[in-house]
């Protein structure tokens, strides 16, 4: 019974990876180490094997994702600065929009920023200080306004 069990799992990961060379890897380390020590191996392995191909695909995403904004224009009020951006991810189903940031820098060389407004419109925007506490988006010239509260 035991070489039938042993015979069928070397048949099936033979023909599910494909290689002739990993069954009979897989039938020593069986013989050799016991069954469920051997299935524990490959269980690490082809984990471990997802895990450092998943790197390079996560350092590309997160590189790519600080690149698709676009400085439209800046405000500096005080020690904060306003900038807007032109968000473009370049897909057809993620169409533009516009988002408007809060800036802090630090001597230190921190910078904390903050979301602080956006919209699915989009074009040549410019911000425009009301007063100390209120600033405007204008997007288009007059097409498109907002207000925005900053106290």
């Amino acid at each position: 019974m035991r070489v039938a069990i042993c015979n069928s799992l070397h048949v099936c990961t033979a023909k599910l990876l494909g290689c002739c060379f990993v069954g009979i890897v897989y039938t020593h380390l069986n013989f050799f180490l016991g069954q469920s020590f051997t299935l524990r191996i490959w269980r690490v392995l082809m984990i471990t094997t997802g895990i450092i191909l998943l790197i390079p695909i996560l350092l590309f995403s997160m590189a790519r994702s600080s690149v698709d904004f676009k400085l439209q224009d800046s405000l500096t009020i005080g020690a904060t600065t306003y900038r807007v951006y032109l968000h473009d991810s370049g897909s057809f189903l993620s169409p533009p929009f516009t988002v408007v940031r809060k800036e802090l820098d630090t001597i230190f060389g921190v910078k904390f920023v903050r979301t602080i407004w956006s919209d699915h419109r989009y074009g040549q925007a410019l911000l425009r200080p009301i007063n100390s506490s209120t600033i405007e988006v204008e997007i288009d010239g007059d097409f498109f306004r907002a207000k925005l509260d900053i106290s």
